[in-house]
């Protein structure tokens, strides 16, 4: 597997920022010559008039516009990164901006006149720059995690189902040691479905998922991803691991004020009874993790009456606060691991 320099991809976000914005000034400067900004430009451009350099580039009216705005926006977003909300703080920002400048425009503040075109224009533009870019991110951070961003290339990459600290880690490790595999880093890839993918791509050697629970029955989403994987592959003899899970929620938070749990379905489905004793009449909110829960929960992008069930080490791994232990239905709840590759390795 090739890795791919942090250069490379920082190379990538200036492209993405600055090319738009020298383009949209050069379509700035076929669009209002006569405008004294524009003079040390085309002073450069002797041998060239406007109308040449308007019509050999094709200069749409709104051209100008809509390159900062998205410019702009990928700056923005590029640099906030974090979540779904500021990717909308992003939009709104640059909007409003937009907006100021063509008010600016039209009481002769600065130079140009007002269109309410180009502010559509520049709507349309920033949505497709905060798109573009969450997209973008989402897809760097899945090769970030497969190590397919580093030199890191030496060491044999195991994908996982879940997050670090997920049961699914502790799989992996008893896996590895089960097939001897040594030199090896853990790859969190969250879902199901993201290691098929990372297995197709030759992202990571080896990929584990859960495949069935004692309590719930078969995991469905390892299921279709399974259907996805390119033929051959090897699948090993399923390693069984106990589950016990726990809520947790946030410190100095009271149990009276809490509304909603939130986890993978799974654990959903193998603490069900027990919560419903325990702890009724919270609404459940499924999640692509346990640890991934317990992760935002921590980060404040859950809100503080929300609690979370996952491992007792996700939990505290991430500063929350126990509020009850081992709350599965059947304490001989167990889930059974399976550890995939394209290929079956000599052992």
């Amino acid at each position: 597997m090739r890795a791919v320099s942090s250069i490379k991809i920082t190379i990538i976000y200036i492209m993405c920022i600055f090319v738009p914005l020298v383009y949209g000034y050069l379509a700035y400067l076929a669009t209002t010559p006569k405008l004294p900004i524009t003079a040390p430009v085309l002073s450069l451009l002797r041998n060239w008039d406007v109308s040449k350099l308007s019509c050999l580039m094709f200069w749409p009216a709104h051209l100008c516009d809509v390159l900062w705005a998205f410019s702009f926006t990928f700056a923005v977003s590029a640099t906030l990164k974090k979540n779904k909300f500021n990717y909308c703080i992003s939009f709104v920002v640059v909007v409003f901006f937009g907006i100021c400048f063509e008010v600016l425009q039209y009481f002769n503040v600065i130079p140009g006149t007002f269109d309410i075109y180009d502010i559509l224009c520049e709507v349309i533009a920033v949505f497709t720059a905060t798109v573009l870019v969450y997209l973008l991110i989402k897809y760097l951070l899945i090769m970030e995690k497969a190590g397919f961003l580093t030199s890191e290339t030496g060491k044999i990459k195991i994908g996982i189902q879940g997050e670090l600290g997920s049961n699914c880690e502790e799989a992996a490790v008893k896996l590895a040691e089960k097939y001897d595999i040594k030199n090896y880093k853990i790859i969190p890839l969250v879902t199901s479905a993201n290691v098929a993918a990372s297995l197709n791509a030759e992202y990571i050697d080896y990929g584990v998922m859960a495949t069935e629970n004692s309590i719930a029955g078969r995991v469905a989403e390892t299921e279709l991803a399974m259907r996805e994987l390119r033929t051959p592959y090897h699948i090993s003899l399923p390693l069984y691991i106990p589950i016990h899970h726990c809520i947790f929620l946030k410190p100095d938070v009271k149990t009276e004020d809490l509304n909603t749990i939130v986890s993978h379905i799974q654990a959903l489905k193998q603490t069900r009874h027990t919560r419903d004793k325990l702890c009724p009449g919270l609404k459940e909110i499924k999640a692509e993790d346990t640890a991934a829960a317990a992760r935002k929960l921590s980060e404040g992008i859950y809100p503080d009456n929300y609690a979370v069930i996952c491992r007792k080490n996700a939990g505290e791994m991430y500063g929350l606060e126990l509020w009850l232990e081992n709350i599965e239905d059947d304490k001989s709840n167990e889930t059974a691991f399976v550890m995939l590759e394209l290929e079956e390795r000599p052992k």
